[in-house]
């Protein structure tokens, strides 16, 4: 059977969850999102799909209200605007693909007329956007069309959009070591080694989009960047909007943000060949992994949190939820391994991408493929993410990872209602039930149980072909303490925990389910029965314990990416262990000749006013707080670097002389007197700088932080540079 194409329904692409937020203390600086519009109405491609889903208008009609949606044309009737903020690049590939199947007539010839590139080439086109702006600026791997005439909105300049554009490539290719995106041959000749984009007037919400059409975009065949033949890369280009204040949640720097990392993943996702070629997996992989990374490499901006709760109760093989929303799915499973830092959590996206690329598995089971690199199976990570999903505890003292995420107390402040997700039932007393279906293919339920005495609970299918994983969580004052069922509950079977013991719990007990079946790689929706009963306790008792941390495989910073994710332990359709717990894999520990890694870095908020005295680092609450990533304890220097205007000379960015002022602008950063020093720590890291260095007062302007660390037996880590800050006049 051919692999299928993902469903590209709009009904699926709901926009963000905006509403007003107010964050808990708790929730750390760099969480907060200091606005948000306050609307409950469907985005303007959810609008569009749901008229040509009840017969209002034809396919040909929805494809010209599509290309409207995206060009930000005026022709688009109101009754499909919307003040809801969305994402293109779906969009585009649905018109694209919806071309051949229109029937002839106006709607078909305008949609095509406008995905063509001119006949007359104009070295300016991506997609549907066509008329050529008159200024660019070029960085190290970027080329950045703009009207500097058309003011860009925000307090933001096109030399922040390039400085948000590179601090992602140096995440995503220098650190990560993702394959950037292949060039066809016009962007090989023309702008070599950097990557086309646009910024431009969008319209209110869209924030922007990635496409395979363009005069530097469209099949390649074969990236260059890879070492294997990906048979269908295609080169792309993007378009981000010039106004991220108006209808966009938080500021327009964080909007911005994470635009830049979001997008540019898409970008990858194209060059490896996974968004048009004969694999492309469904899209809550495509939309929730881009989304996910927008943690790793622009950890600050937090737009995710508007995308939250996913739809629990909907498989990850068959997901007809939002499926930006499922970037917390792939955070509870991969933070695990180290969020931010290279060879960590990263290292599994990236190896579920190069499987899909090389054809070696799609979908679930690239998946497997991609946890096998660290000796983990899909089944478990699935199972301890449900426990972490339920509970929203943020790690720290007793509660661990993979049973808490770091950055919770935000997501339960931006969450609808402000709470943990809710239960799909609940049993009342001992000697009641609760019955319920589960999709196959990796999907949650979640069962409150009786918060008074002691009973046994039995998990019991019916017919089918489920497998489903069970473990009794709840919250204790020592941690997320686990009583998991004694094995996986196949077809027309059962198992009991006998005489539950609830009384160290704080809060009532739940029964987390998840259903492991996998009935394909790329399947269809299945659902299995269950009942969930409880009765007086009769043996036992079985006491919920906090289990001790598991082992993790150390991140791995060396040079390359894993080369055969297929090749480890676990891994295999529908594998894992039969108990309902948890496993632990081995400990790979870092040995004193590997050189330190710093991972994501990020400022609680980037633009203030610099502290008249005192020291760089301190405790007072002046400055931003400083948040970074690091692979080992290690003793970190922090240099700043300040932005000034230069003239490309020889494809360098030189400083501004007499004789090259006749030449292209371009931004250079140069090292300002001073530094200081912090003792880091293995993980997350915090401290607040001051904006002082070497004794004296940073002037107002733009700055960025270059991080070195160098641990206790002398190893050095590579240079990391943090995105930019703004110094401001007191």
């Amino acid at each position: 059977m051919p692999p299928r194409s993902p469903r590209l329904s709009h009904a699926r692409i709901s926009g963000l969850l905006a509403l007003a937020i107010s964050l808990v203390a708790a929730a750390p600086a760099s969480a907060q999102l200091l606005s948000a519009p306050v609307t409950t109405e469907a985005a303007t491609p959810d609008l569009i799909d749901r008229a040509e889903e009840r017969g209002a208008i034809d396919l040909e009609r929805a494809s010209l209200l599509r290309l409207y949606a995206l060009r930000g044309d005026p022709r688009l009737p109101e009754a499909y605007e919307s003040n809801r903020p969305w994402r293109g690049t779906i969009l585009d590939l649905q018109l694209r693909r919806d071309l051949p199947k229109l029937d002839p007539g106006a709607e078909r010839t305008a949609v095509r007329e406008a995905l063509r590139a001119p006949a007359n080439p104009n070295p300016t086109t991506c997609s549907t956007s066509v008329a050529p702006p008159p200024n660019a600026i070029e960085t190290a791997h970027f080329y950045i069309q703009y009207n500097a005439a058309s003011p860009i909105a925000g307090g933001l300049d096109i030399n922040d959009y390039a400085d948000s554009l590179e601090e992602v490539y140096a995440t995503e290719v220098s650190s990560f070591f993702w394959a950037p995106p292949p060039q066809n041959a016009a962007a090989a000749s023309q702008i070599p080694g950097k990557y086309h984009v646009r910024v431009e007037p969008l319209g209110a919400g869209l924030y922007g989009f990635v496409s395979s059409g363009g005069t530097y975009a469209g099949r390649v065949g074969n990236n260059p960047n890879t070492s294997w033949n990906d048979v269908d890369a295609d080169a792309s280009c993007m378009v981000l909007n010039s106004d991220f204040e108006t209808g966009f949640p938080g500021t327009a720097q964080q909007a911005m943000d994470a635009t830049t990392a979001h997008e540019y993943n898409h970008s990858i996702q194209f060059g490896y060949g996974a968004l048009n070629g004969t694999n492309v997996p469904e899209f809550n992989f495509v939309e929730g992994g881009a989304t996910w990374m927008e943690d790793e490499a622009q950890d600050a901006a937090n737009d995710n949190y508007n995308y939250l709760y996913p739809e629990f109760d909907d498989s990850m093989g068959e997901h007809e939820g939002n499926e930006y929303s499922y970037w917390l799915t792939w955070r509870g499973i991969t933070e695990r391994f180290g969020a931010n830092v290279p060879g960590g959590a990263e290292q599994v996206m990236q190896a579920f991408w190069e499987v899909t690329s090389r054809n070696e598995g799609n979908m679930l089971t690239a998946m497997q493929q991609a946890l096998a690199t660290k000796q983990r199976t899909l089944p478990e990570t699935f199972h301890d993410y449900a426990v972490a999903a339920k509970h929203m505890r943020t790690c720290g003292g007793n509660y661990f990872l993979p049973y808490c995420f770091e950055e919770a107390a935000g997501y339960v402040a931006s969450a609808p209602g402000g709470a943990p997700p809710p239960s799909n039932g609940t049993i009342a007393a001992a000697g009641g039930s609760f019955s319920g279906t589960i999709e196959d293919n990796y999907t949650i339920n979640w069962v409150t149980l009786p918060n008074t005495g002691s009973y046994n609970v039995t998990l019991a299918t019916g017919t089918g072909a489920g497998q489903l994983r069970a473990t009794i969580s709840c919250d204790t004052a020592s941690g997320i303490a686990l009583a998991p069922f004694p094995a996986v509950v196949g077809p027309s079977s059962s198992q009991t925990v006998p005489g539950f013991d609830r009384s160290s719990c704080t809060q009532a007990p739940v029964a987390v389910i998840t259903n492991q079946s996998q009935t394909a790689p790329n399947p269809d929706d299945t659902t299995q029965p269950y009942t969930l009963s409880t009765a007086t306790a009769s043996g036992g008792p079985t006491s919920p314990v906090v289990p001790a941390p598991p082992s993790e495989v150390a991140p791995d910073n060396g040079p390359a990416p894993p080369q055969d994710p297929g090749g480890s332990t676990g891994g295999g359709a529908g594998g894992g262990s039969t108990g309902g717990g948890t496993g632990g894999g081995s400990t790979t520990l870092l040995a004193d000749t590997l050189d330190p890694v710093i991972g994501s870095v990020g400022f609680s908020i980037r633009r203030f006013r610099a502290a008249r005295s005192g020291a760089a680092i301190r405790s007072a609450p002046v400055g931003t707080r400083l948040r970074y990533g690091l692979s080992e304890a290690a003793r970190v220097t922090l240099r700043y670097e300040r932005r000034t205007r230069g003239r490309r000379v020889a494809g360098r960015c030189r400083a501004l002389t007499r004789r090259n002022r006749g030449r292209a602008t371009c931004s250079r950063w140069v090292l300002v007197r001073g530094s200081a020093r912090h003792s880091g720590r293995a993980g997350a890291n915090s401290l607040r700088l001051s904006g002082r260095i070497g004794g004296r007062t940073l002037k107002p302007g733009v700055y960025r932080l270059r991080l070195s660390a160098r641990d206790g037996a002398g190893n050095a880590s590579r240079l990391r540079r943090s995105p930019s800050l703004r110094i401001i006049r007191r």
